[in-house]
């Protein structure tokens, strides 16, 4: 089974490429957009401008005038519209039900085709950009990726701030992009790629019919100046007002097409795919160094990049980054084993296997292997990667990644009184390669073979009962399971806020007498995806992975389940990394804020408490307290099971049942929570924006309101939505305006979410506050109505796609002890809410006297 089977590759008349792949395991298509246009192709004066024209599209066209009418259009069908630009491509892509394709081919034709770029939208959109940019700059992890490229890079494009530059942005005028347009955005430079619920005959005549008028033109590239070849080690240190310690190295690689480039990506994926990689092992797990730690090859069609990149955990990097050169060293000086590179080619397999549950993955896949010569490219790449030898991985790694010719960036706090780092290579790696002997090939294991297809837009569960739901899919050969228990984080407090987040990473390292890194191997080499599920109101363990090895892997996910062993030094491990991941929450400015207003809501309630845990909580944390914790909650009374899978119903229930915990219990009787007074929270930092989470009381998961707010947030949401409109649409005050309504066991929040510049925080509150009380006010319109019932409608389709997806929301709806048809009723009843339903619950909850605040409020210091 391979993404390029039943591919059709057609061009049209005027150049355009088009790919259509037939997928109806879903009621769902999605169509992607890939122009070959992006940062690269840009010369200096024009830094930035693919990204603003990306912007433009939605800014309304001859058809569509309005500012957001484009994304009004596509909510009204029930589909999700997005772009996005990189630095060989700009993509605009729309996913929606399939009873909807044609009028979403028109949408998206009519972007490319009709749209204005008016003079006074795009000045007002550039303040938006501008916004994003400084949000970028407040994001760690983009600081350290970019600032590499720049010191590791002195030619070609990818050295540049790829966004844009304030001043370069703020120079753009209309004519600027319409002649880039010209220039780049002709069909022969367009791929399209379908994927999902069609029928591929006769589809090309249906797209001809909205894009065949797109004319033909000259196609005019102003391609990157080429890097030179490099010689010498290169260090740069950066400091900020942040808690975590990051550092990247870098290597000039070669293009994405060359015959290295797939040693490179299995030398990457050896080091740092997923626990049983060599430096999660050795610099997490055994030296205890990082929190975090990857490493792999980014390639595109001149040049290519690999980077190794951690979050230390000591206050200095440096034993962290000679650690990571030592590994490079060990890598091409002694053997690969067999079983190492067997694991590796497994996972790629079961990845391969996973990416076909959505088509949005498949579309953007294909595109971007078209863009490069072929969309078989993708069988050429895997093929490669599975035919790669242990001798070819250790040569390209000793050809391209020797420490003579890395870039070495850090990222630190402020003030760390670290002492200064010489620019020289000694200090941190070994100058000299040494290539060690020659080590026997090894298999390539078996293929796997593809199940019967059948539709899920007609599903029927076979086996439902209580605390078991089992739902057969058999459209990929693939199971997925997850095992909840009610409880947990809704029941801690402040002083052991954190625990079951601890107790479930410590209860996957070790079980049964099995070691981290023995569980990880035998879950790695099964082609698994293996995860836990922290939640407010319950918690648990899910896994998804090929059927023709689900026993084995259910076998491996009962012991941790039954028999997790809490040794004293695993825990010790896993409280050094959670501290660590506290440091990376705080320094991402959404997840602050939004623990700052939970805690400005309920206070010390256990809803209030940081969504990951508390500092002092976690160092207090011992074997015995988790094996407590574990045990008040892990019982059989207390769970509930989910299986999506390929396989009889017998079998799926004999899975779930070998997975549980052998004690009975009894069902716990959970603590209830209440909202706290009219609160705000504010935490000050240095940086270029700030973060603001207002919000009001919500409804719980199995109240009646719940309807009717989770439409009023659909209607201040989104592209077209109301906040949007009033605080970015119209004044470009902000890049992020999001609201949400959040239902939970008890209550839930009604929220609003902004990221502005720190002078603009008031107004954009002043603005938001005052669209509440239109809600409050008059009804919403018939249109508004409508098209954010078909958006909700949409956005369960689309999202039920996967296996993981669906076993989870069936997981989650036991758990809550709704109805097994829970999304079905769910659907119905917001069919029925009326525009005055939607002012009842927005007079009854949106009101500014029972209102909290949580702000990481910005500001850089002169």
């Amino acid at each position: 089974m391979a993404l390029t089977d039943n591919v059709c590759k057609e061009t049209l008349p005027n150049g355009l490429t088009l790919l259509v792949k037939e997928n109806h395991a879903s009621p769902v298509v999605s169509l992607v957009a890939h122009v070959r246009a992006g940062y690269f192709y840009e010369p200096d004066h024009w830094g930035g401008i693919s990204h603003v024209i990306e912007h433009m599209f939605f800014k309304g066209t001859t058809t569509r005038p309005g500012k957001e009418l484009v994304a009004q259009a596509v909510r009204e069908i029930g589909g999700y519209i997005n772009a996005g630009t990189y630095y060989e491509e700009t993509i605009y892509y729309i996913t929606l039900p399939s009873v909807n394709l044609e009028k979403g081919i028109e949408i998206q034709s009519d972007m490319f085709l009709h749209s204005l770029f008016d003079a006074g939208e795009l000045e007002r959109e550039l303040e938006v950009i501008i916004q994003e940019s400084k949000q970028k700059h407040d994001n760690p992890h983009a600081m350290l990726f970019e600032s590499l490229y720049a010191r590791a890079f002195d030619s070609h494009r990818i050295r540049r701030w790829r966004i844009g530059e304030e001043e370069t942005l703020r120079s753009f005028r209309r004519d600027d992009l319409l002649q880039f347009i010209q220039n780049m955005y002709r069909p022969e430079n367009i791929i399209l790629s379908v994927v999902g619920d069609v029928e591929s005959a006769n589809f090309a005549s249906l797209i001809d019919r909205y894009w065949g008028e797109m004319p033909r033109g000259v196609l005019r590239k102003d391609a990157s100046p080429m890097e030179p070849e490099r010689r010498g080690f290169r260090y740069q240190r950066l400091e900020a007002d942040i808690r975590q310690k990051l550092f990247v190295i870098g290597y000039h690689a070669p293009h994405m097409l060359h015959e290295d480039t797939p040693a490179l990506v299995m030398a990457g994926n050896i080091l740092s795919d997923g626990r049983s990689s060599r430096l999660y092992r050795k610099l997490r797990e055994e030296k205890r160094l990082v929190s975090s730690i990857g490493a792999g090859y980014e390639g595109f069609s001149e040049l290519g990049i690999f980077t190794l990149n951690g979050d230390s955990l000591g206050s200095d990097p440096l034993e962290a980054e000679r650690a990571v050169f030592e590994e490079l060293l060990r890598l091409i000086d002694s053997d690969i084993q067999d079983e190492e590179l067997v694991r590796v080619k497994t996972r790629l397999q079961s990845s391969n296997l996973f990416e076909l549950e959505e088509t949005l993955g498949m579309a953007s896949k294909l595109a971007n292997a078209e863009a490069y010569g072929d969309y078989h490219l993708v069988d050429a790449h895997f093929e490669k990667l599975q035919a790669m030898t242990k001798d070819q991985t250790r040569e390209a790694v000793w050809k391209y990644l020797n420490p003579e010719n890395a870039t070495l960036l850090e990222y630190l706090p402020r003030n760390g009184d670290l002492p200064a780092r010489l620019d020289s290579l000694e200090e941190v790696a070994p100058q000299v390669w040494q290539f060690g002997t020659t080590i026997e090939e090894s298999d390539n294991g078996e293929p796997v073979e593809q199940a019967h297809p059948s539709r899920l837009g007609s599903m029927s569960f076979m086996e439902s009962k209580g605390s078991f739901m089992i739902l057969p899919r058999r459209d990929l050969p693939l199971v997925a399971i997850q095992i909840l228990f009610r409880g947990g984080k809704r029941e801690e407090d402040a002083g052991n806020s954190g625990i079951t987040q601890m107790m479930l990473n410590c209860s996957r390292k070790s079980a049964a007498g099995l070691g981290a890194g023995e569980i990880s191997e035998i879950i790695e080499g099964l082609g698994a995806s293996f995860g836990v599920t922290p939640g407010m109101d319950h918690f648990g363990y899910y896994m998804k992975l090929p059927m023709d090895c689900a026993l084995e892997g259910l076998e491996i996910l009962a012991k941790i389940i039954r028999e997790p062993d809490f040794p004293k030094d695993e825990v010790e491990k896993e409280k050094e990394a959670h501290l660590e991941a506290i440091n990376h929450h705080y320094d991402s400015m959404f997840p602050h804020a939004m623990d700052l207003f939970q805690q400005a809501c309920y206070g010390e309630q256990p809803y209030g408490l940081p969504s990951v845990g508390r500092e002092e909580a976690i160092r207090a944390f011992t074997s015995d307290s988790l094996r407590e914790w574990r045990a008040r909650w892990l019982h059989r009374a207390n769970a509930v099971v989910s299986v999506v899978g390929d396989g009889d119903t017998e079998t799926l229930r004999r899975f779930a049942l070998s997975i549980l915990p052998f004690s009975e219990g009894v069902a716990p009787s959970l603590s209830n929570n209440l909202y706290g007074e009219n609160n705000e929270k504010v935490f000050q930092v240095e940086r270029q924006q700030t973060a603001a989470v207002l919000g009001f009381p919500g409804i719980a998961v199995d109240e009646d309101d719940r309807y009717a707010l989770d439409l009023l947030a659909e209607i201040g949401s989104g592209l077209a939505g109301r906040f949007f409109q009033a605080v970015r649409g119209e004044r470009g005050l902000a890049y992020a305006v999001h609201a949400a309504h959040r239902s939970r066991r008890d209550g839930g929040n009604f929220i609003i979410y902004t990221a502005t510049s720190p002078e603009n925080e008031l107004l954009a509150r002043e603005i938001l506050l005052r669209e509440c009380e239109r809600f409050k006010e008059e009804p919403v319109t018939d249109k508004e109505l409508r098209d954010a019932k078909e958006s909700i409608n949409g956005k369960w389709i689309i999202g039920m796609q996967t296996f993981t997806a669906q076993c989870m929301f069936y997981g989650e709806t036991l758990a809550y002890g709704l109805p097994e048809d829970q999304m079905k009723r769910y659907l119905q009843r917001i069919r029925v809410v009326t525009a005055g339903d939607i002012v009842e619950v927005a007079r009854k909850y949106i009101n500014t006297g029972r209102m909290w605040l949580g702000i990481v409020r910005g500001g850089v210091s002169e």
